[in-house]
């Protein structure tokens, strides 16, 4: 069983046949998987524990560490926060080193504080020069100093830049490298003829080891200049500096994204690159997005996740329950005290969230003088431009008030315009065969079509940008159900295995869902349910039938009769 986990990757330095030392190079997330031990990145790439002796006696450098569920990170790092609790877990996975050995098939680890490590170093450097000054005073000449002082004319020989916590120590003698150590020893003179024929042999059985490391930096190097390297490097000054305010990861967003909503690709690229245009030049604000599609296509999973990677707050607002002030039902001073109290009153992090107005094809009207139609779309049109409203609980008896300004908001208009498409699919049929050649794409929605079809104000239409998410065919829904993330079919898949039953799921059992999920026109929202109306049997029978089956096998009778599935005993295995 494979659960979302976050992990240390360490690189290892040899000691010697049997003992070695591992210190963190970055953190990772993916799947681990409990039975094997076997950690895999999001680029698919497989990581050994650093305890695992088959990793010992290979030649690969590198395995993983501190395994932690991601479940369970916000609880152990102590924070409410994900990406505060990844950064607390960096920090405290950097400051330890492990030193692994084997004795036959055993490993053992012992882990290292590296500050403890330092003060050994400068506790060994003060003895050392204590011993020396001790040398000195019995009658040996001091050791002249080299000054510090530099000629106010002359030029110091460092460069600008801060130094690396590295640098640092071996500056200060906090740290010296194995090779710079050996070589003032050779200088010295500590060793016999015999001592240094043997360091010879020990430095040449190390030169494989030193090659490996050089063609691993090598290919470290070449994959990340084509962008190709899973390992996220730090930015030089030059790449941060050429950021705008406020930039956005584009590509490791999508990539975030795609991994739970699937066959929505291009139109997931268009509003990710909207939205980074929004928040780069505070003016293209002032036009609208609305974001269309059918029922269950993935508007409100869109901008949950895009909320979620940002670390913003994601605020839905159903439409049809806005009217103009006034008026029966709630206004937007209302609905933003909404939004502050979900954000536990923080100002700052209420003004930051994400807005989503779903249902918005609900407000058209022909009606000029609708207040909960075609007046709600003119009140909208300052929010979205950005403007300052006195948020309460209750614009009649006021009572607490708190000014909210939706200028850094980020506000995505939604609704399925259900009429609009109708109206574009029967245009695109016209005609023997169709309308639409090979290669030709269908007929896009026009501001015309809105007006007269869903009944929108023309200048609403004017102020907005228009985004349609893809229909979900049978094949989008089949990957839905094999490829998404969230997919029913893994929750299901989870829940028979945390009960000690593999569910195996054929393809004809896909293929009827898929087909079913189409003709109710749910899209992906209606998968839920149709998988949980087909397994609620076989899932009773398991849980009050714990250690009798292994495995329970659905197929496309299941789809049409929920008791029809096959049941593996545990005994019939054995």
């Amino acid at each position: 069983m494979t659960k979302k986990s976050i992990v240390t990757i360490m690189n290892r330095v040899y000691l010697d046949e049997n003992s070695y030392l591992y210190y963190p190079s970055h953190t990772e997330i993916g799947a681990f998987d409990e039975e094997t031990e076997i950690f895999k990145d999001k680029n698919g790439i497989q990581y050994s524990s650093i305890i695992d002796v088959n990793l010992l006696n290979s030649s690969k450098t590198i395995g993983y560490s501190n395994v932690l569920y991601l479940s369970e990170l916000n609880e152990q790092m102590n924070s409410k926060s994900l990406t505060d609790s990844i950064t607390i877990y960096n920090h405290e996975c950097k400051k330890i080193v492990y030193y692994v050995y084997k004795e036959g098939e055993k490993t053992y680890c012992a882990p290292m504080d590296v500050q403890s490590i330092v003060n050994s170093m400068k506790e060994a450097e003060q003895m050392i020069k204590q011993s020396e000054q001790n040398e000195n005073s019995e009658g040996q000449p001091e050791p002249i100093k080299e000054s510090n002082e530099v000629n106010e004319n002359q030029e110091p020989d460092i460069d600008d830049r801060e130094e690396t916590e590295f640098e640092k120590a071996i500056h200060t003698n906090e740290v010296r490298s194995d090779l710079t150590k050996i070589f003032l020893e050779i200088i010295d003179g500590i060793y016999s003829l015999e001592e240094l024929k043997e360091l010879r042999e020990g430095i040449k059985n190390q030169q494989e080891e030193i090659e490996q490391m050089l063609e691993s930096l090598d290919i470290q190097i070449e994959a990340s200049e084509k962008g190709e390297s899973s390992i996220k490097l730090k930015e030089s000054p030059e790449e941060t500096s050429k950021k705008p305010k406020n930039y956005i990861d584009l590509v490791d967003l999508y990539d975030n994204i795609r991994k739970t909503l699937i066959a929505q690709d291009e139109p997931t690229k268009r509003v990710l690159v909207e939205i980074a245009r929004k928040e780069q030049y505070k003016e293209s604000k002032r036009r609208g997005l609305l974001v269309t599609g059918q029922t269950g296509s993935g508007k409100t999973k869109m901008m949950q996740l895009i909320a979620k990677y940002l670390n913003r707050p994601f605020f839905k607002i159903d439409a049809t329950q806005l009217t103009m002030p006034g008026y029966v039902g709630k206004d937007i001073e209302e609905v933003l005290w909404d939004l502050y109290v979900t954000c536990e009153k923080n100002k700052d992090l209420a003004e930051h969230a994400i807005v989503f107005f779903d249902e918005i094809d609900k407000k058209g009207s022909t009606n000029k003088d609708d207040i909960s139609g075609k007046g709600v779309l003119n009140v909208l049109l300052p929010f979205i431009e950005g403007s300052t409203y006195d948020a309460c609980q209750d614009t009649k008896l006021k009572g607490e008030i708190v000014k909210l300004d939706t200028s850094n908001m980020i506000v995505i208009l939604g609704g399925a315009f259900q009429d609009v498409y109708k109206n574009l699919k029967q245009k695109n049929d016209i005609g023997f065969g169709g309308n639409i050649e090979k290669g030709q794409k269908n007929k896009e929605a026009t501001i015309e079509d809105f007006v007269k079809k869903a009944k929108m104000p023309e200048e609403f239409m004017g102020r907005v940008s228009v985004i349609k998410l893809n229909d979900l065919d049978v094949q989008a829904i089949k990957r839905i159900m094999l490829e998404s993330d969230e997919s029913a079919i893994r929750i299901q898949k989870r829940l028979f295995e945390e009960l000690g039953v593999k569910l195996t799921i054929g393809d004809d059992y896909i293929e009827a869902i898929a087909s079913q999920a189409e003709q109710r026109q749910t899209g992906a929202r209606g998968i839920n349910n149709i998988v949980d109306d087909t397994t609620w049997v076989a899932y009773g029978d398991i849980y009050t039938h714990l250690g009798e089956y292994s495995e329970i096998i659905l197929g496309k009778e299941t789809v049409e009769d929920p008791k029809q599935y096959k049941r593996v005993l545990k005994k019939e295995v054995n």
